[in-house]
C-alpha cells in the first residue's frame, strides 16, 4: 500500500459507461471527470476482478486515459432520440393516410423497433491490452452503485478500504410496477452496507433511509450532495414567449414521478385561470402502452398537454427557460436534480414536501402534498398568480441557492471522504 502523500484509488467503471444524460447515475461520470484534476490522488479505472495465483487483481488503466478512450456517448443517444421522433412523425402521416384514426401508439411501436435495429456506432478507439493491479496496492476502491460486482469480493481481506454510494431506498419503499425487484435490491444494497468502509448518501433523507433499513451502517455514512450543470441552465437562451402560461414537468413515465397527480390537478388550475390558456409540458421518455393515456385525454379538456418525449442536454435548458412554472410532485426522491436545474434556469419551483426535496430546494420552492391534486394545483396557481417583482426576487434567490450544488463541490466532498477513509486505515495499521 502507498503510505505516502498520494492516495491510490480504484474507481469501478460500470457506472462510467452510463449514457443516460440525466439522473443520479450520471453522478459517477461527472464526479470521476472532476476528481482526475485533484491533487494527492492517483485514480485508476478498474474492472474484471479475478484471482491470480491466490492474489486478487483487477484490470486497471489511468482514469484520465480511460475517460478519454471511453467518452460518454451522448451524441449517439441524442441521434437515436431524434431519429425516433422523426420516425414517429413519418409513421403517423403514413398511418393517417391509410385511414387509421389514432395512429400515435402504432407509429411509436413501429418506429421504436426500427431505431433499435439501427447499427450501433463503432468504438472510437481500438481496444488496449489490459494491465493488472493487485488489490493490495490500492488504498481504496470507490463504487457508485450497490449492484457493482466489486461488492462480492473480499477487498477488506487485502487491506483495501471501500467507499460505496447509496442513491435511494425507493425499491424498498414503493412498488415500481413490472420492473420492481425489491428482493434483488435488498440483497445488493445489503451487501454494500455490510462491506463498505463508508457509504456516501445523496442527501440526509437518503442517509436516514439507509440507516433505517440497514442499521449496521450507523457511524459509517456520509452525506455527499449531488450537483448539476449550473452554467448550462443559466446561460440558455429561452424560446420566444408563447401565449398563456406554460408549466413544465420532467420525469420518465413511472408511478413515482407522479405525472398522474399533475394531470388530475389540471382541472383546478384551469378553473383558477379561466381567461388564460394553460399548457402543461411533460418531458420524459414515454411508455408503451401509455399508462397516462386516459388522464391526458381528461386533462386536455381543461389545458393543452404537450408531450416532448426525451430532450437532450441542449434542448432542455431552452425549454425550461421559456416556462412560467416547474412542478415536481414526486412521491419519493433520493436527491432531486431537476429541481436544481429549474432553479438555475430561473423558473419558480413547486415540489413535494416529502423525502429529500425540502432539503434540496430549501426555502426557495413552494411545497405541496404529492398525494393531493388540489394541493398540487394550489401551489401551481400561487406561482402563476405571483407578481413580477416577487417572481424576480424568488427566482434570483433560488438561482443563488442552486449554484452551491455543483459537480465540482460533489467531487471535493468525495475527495475529503477518500482522504478520511485512507487516513483512518493508516492509523489502524500503524
Amino acid at each position: 500500500m502507498n503510505h505516502g502523500r498520494e492516495i491510490t484509488v480504484g474507481i469501478t467503471t460500470g457506472c462510467l459507461h452510463e449514457t443516460h444524460p440525466r439522473g443520479v447515475i450520471r453522478a459517477a461520470r461527472a464526479v470521476a471527470e472532476r476528481l482526475v484534476s485533484r491533487d494527492g490522488l492517483r485514480l485508476l479505472a478498474i474492472s474484471e476482478p479475478a484471482f491470480d495465483s491466490g492474489e486478487l487483481v483487477c484490470e486497471q488503466r489511468e482514469l484520465g486515459e480511460w475517460l478519454s478512450e471511453n467518452p460518454q456517448r451522448r451524441v449517439d443517444h441524442v441521434e437515436a432520440a431524434t431519429s425516433l421522433r422523426r420516425a414517429v412523425r413519418v409513421g403517423r402521416r403514413v398511418l393517417s393516410a391509410v385511414g387509421l384514426k389514432r395512429p400515435g401508439k402504432l407509429a411509436y411501436r413501429i418506429a421504436r423497433g426500427v431505431v433499435r435495429r439501427a447499427k450501433p456506432a463503432s468504438p472510437p478507439h481500438p481496444p488496449t491490452p489490459p494491465e493488472f493491479i493487485s488489490v493490495r496496492d490500492l488504498d481504496a476502491v470507490l463504487s457508485f452503485e450497490c449492484y457493482d460486482p466489486i461488492w462480492q469480493w473480499p477487498l477488506e481481506s487485502y487491506g483495501c478500504r471501500t467507499v460505496g454510494v447509496f442513491h435511494d431506498a425507493i425499491p424498498l419503499r414503493m412498488n415500481e410496477g413490472a420492473a420492481w425487484r425489491p428482493d434483488e435490491y435488498l440483497r445488493a444494497a445489503g451487501l454494500m452496507a455490510l462491506r463498505a468502509s463508508v457509504v456516501c448518501c445523496d442527501s440526509r433523507s437518503t442517509r436516514d433511509d439507509l440507516e433505517s433499513f440497514f442499521p449496521i451502517t450507523h457511524g459509517r455514512t456520509r452525506v455527499v450532495h449531488l450537483g448539476h450543470d449550473t452554467e448550462r441552465f443559466r446561460e440558455a437562451e429561452p424560446r420566444a414567449r408563447q401565449q398563456g402560461n406554460r408549466i413544465a414537468m420532467i420525469g420518465d413515465i413511472e408511478t413515482r414521478k407522479n405525472q398522474a397527480g399533475v394531470l388530475r390537478a389540471c382541472r383546478h388550475i384551469a378553473t383558477a385561470h379561466s381567461r388564460e390558456p394553460i399548457t402543461l409540458v411533460l418531458i420524459g421518455r414515454p411508455r408503451t402502452p401509455d399508462p397516462l393515456d386516459f388522464l391526458v385525454r381528461e386533462a386536455s379538456k381543461y389545458v393543452r398537454v404537450e408531450r416532448t418525449g426525451y430532450l437532450d442536454d441542449e434542448e432542455l435548458p431552452v425549454l425550461l427557460r421559456g416556462c412560467d412554472c416547474f412542478v415536481y410532485p414526486s412521491l419519493w426522491e433520493g436527491f432531486g436534480i431537476p429541481v436544481l436545474e429549474a432553479m438555475s434556469a430561473g423558473v419558480p419551483v413547486v415540489c413535494s414536501d416529502v423525502s429529500s426535496l425540502p432539503e434540496i430546494a430549501g426555502p426557495h420552492a413552494i411545497y405541496c402534498d404529492p398525494y393531493d391534486p388540489v394541493s398540487i394545483a394550489n401551489g401551481i396557481n400561487r406561482v402563476l398568480a405571483m407578481p413580477n417583482v416577487e417572481r424576480a426576487v424568488r427566482t434570483t434567490a433560488a438561482c443563488q441557492w442552486a449554484s452551491r450544488f455543483t459537480w465540482g463541490a460533489t467531487a471535493d466532498r468525495f475527495h475529503e471522504v477518500l482522504t478520511e477513509v485512507t487516513a483512518s486505515a493508516k492509523r489502524t495499521t500503524a
